[in-house]
């Protein structure tokens, strides 16, 4: 028969569990996301990074797994196609780089991401603003003010449920990758692109662009007539707000004019009816707080039109060879294919790592810039 105290042992051992260690486990579960992230395991650069290669959805609410950052990019679908977040971070080791995009970010995306940033307890050293011939219109009441209620809407729910996913990766010491892609998925990406880039002539190409209607000029034009081309009234309230939330916070901010070919220009001033505006100028007028306005032709930056053509596909080669043979080889392809032969304003990947090494320089040497 088991003695009295061999019998109390599994109840103490219960009791002890009961009233020291559960609480225990309790309260750190309930700790707030900031608390836990000072002590959790912090996410490594790749699989951070990959979390915001092309990926509208993680690259903001991720921000929230690195307190501090030493260089923060923003801006719409050309930040998120245009900026290689591995190149970025190659060229700063030891140093936070991070990515907030979303499609048609114009002034009025910043109030509630500054909100967002300053609810998690995100501080930035260096802001850049991707900024292109959208960045000045105003929102009015179709495709653009859904765009712009979705951001919303994500900083606030998808956040909250970044947070909890800390937390509990916190407690478990796991960390996994976001959805994204992998250092060497990206680097085999751009090792393909470069062969086919190799063998088009961006002379021909540009021949064949100019002559033939493709859907991907369709596009533009419906992009261009949808979201309007009003100046946005509220620009200079908004950009003024910015610049109070920015100097309280000590963080710089720089603009980069995102670079659009020739003929992407004269598509868009067409179906707006007027010409494109001089958005450095007006955003130097407007935004007293900005340290520099970077603006270079798109030959400065390394691009032409192979840049924005896609080279993923084996029959990419063949159709850019000759302006005269195009007509027949296009209307042999499917529906789909003709519409992903190209996209006239958002690079590919190999455009993409050339446009950030541009990038990169371009930095460094405003670096040390007085403030």
């Amino acid at each position: 028969m088991p003695s009295a105290s061999g019998q109390l042992k599994p109840l103490l051992f219960l009791a002890f569990f009961a009233l020291v260690v559960w609480p225990g486990l309790y309260a750190l579960h309930r700790l707030p996301g900031p608390v836990l992230r000072a002590f959790a395991p912090m996410v490594s650069s790749e699989p951070f990074l990959a979390g915001q290669w092309n990926n509208f959805r993680a690259s903001c609410s991720s921000l929230i797994a690195r307190r501090h950052l030493d260089l923060l990019v923003v801006g719409n679908s050309h930040a998120d196609r245009s900026i290689d977040m591995y190149e970025l971070a190659r060229a700063y080791p030891g140093q936070n780089v991070g990515l907030c995009a979303w499609p048609a970010w114009d002034s009025g995306y910043f109030g509630p991401f500054m909100a967002f940033l300053d609810r998690f307890d995100v501080t930035v050293d260096r802001m850049i603003w991707i900024a292109d011939l959208g960045s000045l219109n105003s929102p009015g009441d179709g495709l653009l003010t859904k765009l712009r209620t979705a951001f919303e809407v994500h900083l606030r729910d998808d956040a909250a449920n970044m947070v909890q996913w800390l937390e509990w990766s916190a407690r478990d010491a796991l960390f996994s990758a976001p959805l994204g892609i992998s250092i060497d998925a990206r680097n085999e990406t751009i090792l393909r692109q470069a062969r086919a880039h190799d063998h088009i002539d961006p002379r021909k190409a540009d021949a064949i662009v100019t002559r033939y209607p493709l859907p991907a000029r369709d596009r533009l034009i419906y992009l261009v007539t949808q979201t309007g081309a009003q100046r946005n009234p509220e620009l200079a309230a908004d950009l003024h707000d910015l610049c109070r939330i920015l100097e309280a916070q000590n963080t710089r901010l720089d603009v980069v004019i995102y670079p659009v070919l020739d003929i992407t220009r004269e598509i868009i001033s067409e179906s707006a009816g007027r010409q494109t505006p001089d958005t450095a100028s007006e955003l130097q007028n407007a935004l007293s707080c900005v340290d520099s306005i970077f603006e270079r032709p798109i030959a400065d930056w390394g691009l032409d039109i192979r840049h924005f053509i896609n080279l993923n596909r084996p029959y990419t080669l063949d159709i850019w060879q000759d302006p005269e043979s195009f007509s027949a080889k296009f209307s042999s392809l499917e529906t789909s294919r003709q519409k992903m032969l190209l996209d006239f304003d958002h690079t590919n990947a190999l455009g993409a790592k050339i446009f950030t090494e541009k990038l990169i320089e371009i930095l460094d040497k405003s670096k040390f810039a007085e403030r």
